[in-house]
């Protein structure tokens, strides 16, 4: 699990603890087995659980980015980078 107070990837992006705790619990359901990765469908599904409606393409980008061996996969580091930019895209009305 990636501790609420920790950095979040290449740079530190300013989410609760409670969002890093929502992002966790998340990828938990997806990743039972406790492989350290997700795949892109179980991604996409992890993002609309947490409220982000994120178009096809812009959700592949994203994950490749992080995808450096084109596994397919992204570890929760990864994950929790991506839906922390995500929350800090958010308008003030979208997250009430």
């Amino acid at each position: 699990r990636v501790p609420a107070s920790a950095p979040v990837g290449r740079r530190r992006l300013d989410v609760s603890a409670d969002e890093v705790n929502e992002m966790n619990e998340a990828f938990d359901m997806f990743d039972p087995s406790g492989t350290g990765t997700i795949d892109y469908q179980e991604a996409r599904v992890c993002f609309r659980a947490l409220g982000f409606d994120v178009n096809r393409q812009r959700l592949a980008a994203m994950i490749g980015d992080h995808d450096r061996e084109r596994t397919g996969h992204i570890t929760r580091a990864a994950y929790v980078e991506i839906a922390s930019q995500l929350y800090m895209e958010r308008t003030p009305e979208v997250a009430l």
